[in-house]
């Protein structure tokens, strides 16, 4: 299992922070390839991600983002997330940290986020950046999204804290029906980061 960065913007060409609305992030989580077959082969869904955001000097509206499967991006399979100042939804602008909810994901009819075990698909999230570059000083700005706190079974509880505890990542392991929940996949990254953007 494994999570990687699959923005079509890279690091490489310099990407300036974009405007209005724009995908932002995205992320390829592959399902590892398995034998595990008796009722059928089990399938991965993502039922949560919270997204990082680090949006420095960057203004964003807050209700404004948005989780899609990237082979279906039309508005209707889209699923709106939630915006926090550390535990504390936001309202109005985001700026600076910000963490990002997008839960129930495995239960939502809009959204596709099964994995076949050898298979992968890949999260994008939007959001409508309302200012650039918000510095009164002259200031860069500079915009970036990770997901983080996902690789120790320590972490059995998906939220948006930092504490030592709590998932960034939840996802079902469905065996026809059968299902578990899990906030964590064994990898040896402790962040993965998307497209960093500066203005």
């Amino acid at each position: 299992t494994s999570i990687v960065d699959a923005n079509n913007d890279s690091d490489a060409s310099n990407p300036t922070v974009p405007n209005q609305l724009s995908d932002i992030a995205a992320f390829k989580f592959s399902a590892a390839a398995h034998s595990n077959d008796k009722l059928g082969s089990n399938k991965a869904t993502l039922s949560g991600v919270v997204f990082s955001v680090n949006a420095t000097n960057v203004s964003i509206a807050a209700t404004s983002f948005k989780v899609y499967n990237k082979t279906a991006s039309s508005d209707a399979n889209k699923v709106t997330c939630t915006a926090y100042n550390g535990t504390t939804a936001i309202v109005g602008t985001a700026s600076g940290v910000v963490k990002v909810d997008c839960r129930g994901l495995f239960s939502s009819t809009s959204i596709d986020t099964a994995i076949d075990q050898g298979d992968d698909l890949t999260l994008v999230l939007e959001a409508n950046i309302t200012n650039t570059n918000n510095s009164t000083v002259g200031s860069a700005s500079n915009l970036q999204v990770s997901i983080q706190q996902f690789n120790t079974i320590a972490r059995s509880t998906y939220g948006v804290a930092t504490t030592s505890g709590i998932s960034n990542l939840e996802w079902v392991d469905d065996d026809s029906g059968i299902t578990q929940e899990f906030t964590w996949v064994e990898s040896l990254d402790t962040s993965v980061k998307s497209t960093a953007y500066t203005g």
